[in-house]
């Protein structure tokens, strides 16, 4: 018989079918499994009505979970499935088209999708190394982050979303772009980079290549020189 997709076979018993008699089976043509071909068999007692139930319970339960790589590729229709690493020593199953849910292929991903990320965000060290080779001066910081030099300096924020460009020379509270930051800011936008002035008005938020324009803070002095930031009286 045909029941979603499988195509079942039960072999009747060739003589009097006692309790212990477990009838063979087939799905989608496969009849043994393993390297000696060890038939497929139902449970003892078991009539062809009660193996076929069974068979159909079994796939009722496959169907109602994604496509699992430890359970044999045959309980599943043809079209349901593809291979995961052909040819390798680990191959196995996935769903057509589906995300894999074989351990190692599950790690592979969470792996890949973390440096997809790293490479589409934008790093602290990344941004002041481009800025030191572009000539900019960079700050020497202390242990507890204070500055020995002026200078830039560089912190990530958000994971990754953006970093802080701040102009380390011991002045606080003013809402200017102090030192080189305008200039920086213009080199930034000139290789790619989104740049937004920050809420406070002295430092810059530096955006990935390729994001879209950003809302938040405020839009970077088009003269290319210190601009008072905030709210005006």
């Amino acid at each position: 018989m045909e029941y979603k997709g499988r195509k079942l076979v039960v072999h009747p018993a060739k003589g009097a079918l006692d309790r212990y008699s477990r009838l063979r089976f087939e799905v989608n043509g496969v009849s043994g499994t393993g390297h000696d071909n060890h038939p497929l068999l139902g449970e003892p007692g078991e009539g062809v009505r009660e193996t076929l139930a069974r068979l159909k319970r079994t796939i009722d339960d496959i169907d109602a979970k994604p496509v699992q790589p430890t359970t044999y590729a045959w309980w599943y229709p043809p079209d349901r499935i593809e291979t995961c690493n052909p040819g390798k020593l680990n191959e196995h199953i996935k769903g057509k088209g589906e995300a894999c849910l074989e351990p190692g292929c599950v790690r592979a991903a969470r792996i890949e999708a973390a440096r997809a990320k790293r490479r589409t965000g934008i790093t602290a060290a990344s941004l002041a190394g481009v800025l030191t080779r572009a000539g900019f001066t960079r700050a020497d910081l202390n242990w507890d982050s204070t500055a020995k030099s002026e200078g830039f300096s560089a912190e990530g924020e958000n994971r990754n979303r953006r970093v802080v460009v701040m102009w380390r020379d011991g002045q606080y509270g003013t809402r200017t772009l102090r030192g080189e930051l305008p200039d920086i800011a213009a080199f930034c936008k000139s290789r790619g980079y989104p740049v937004r002035v920050t809420d406070a008005g002295s430092s810059l938020w530096v955006y990935p290549k390729g994001t879209d324009e950003p809302t938040e803070g405020q839009p970077v002095p088009t003269n290319n020189k210190p601009e008072s930031f905030g709210k005006k009286d």
